[in-house]
């Protein structure tokens, strides 16, 4: 057993996913958690990987910029920004950790940063739609 937070377990998880269900987009909670911070812990990872060439043949940056990444816990200005520093906006979505936080807080983070307002309405909606058709028609 190994760290959770040890980048061959999030290594692990992207392979798996895209081996399991290639073209379907995973989202990490919690703007992705510790991933935006430890980036070069998984490159210098990455480029001890044996199998890298098989696992990620474009890189582990290439595969997780992929995802999408919502913003429960994650609403403020530091962690916005190292998200971003990943992902576009396009690939967040709003998320809230009700009823650990109360939504208007994490609304009201998500709404204070330096977000244009066609940024804002994509995270607060139109990203999910995208990924749920489904549920826009």
């Amino acid at each position: 057993m190994g760290h959770r937070y040890h980048p061959h377990h999030r290594e692990s998880r992207i392979h798996r996913h895209r081996r399991q269900v290639p073209g379907h987009p995973l989202d990490f909670s919690h703007g992705g958690g510790t991933a935006p911070f430890l980036i070069g812990r998984f490159q210098t990872q990455e480029a001890l990987m044996k199998e890298r060439d098989s696992r990620f043949p474009q890189g582990v940056l290439h595969e997780i910029r992929k995802f999408y990444y919502d913003t429960a816990q994650a609403n403020h200005p530091g962690a916005l920004a190292a998200l971003l520093s990943i992902v576009p906006p396009s690939q967040v979505l709003l998320g809230t950790d009700y009823p650990f936080r109360k939504p208007a807080e994490e609304i009201g983070g998500v709404g204070a940063y330096k977000f244009s307002a066609s940024e804002l309405r994509a995270i607060e909606r139109e990203n999910a739609l995208r990924l749920l058709p489904r549920i826009a028609a």
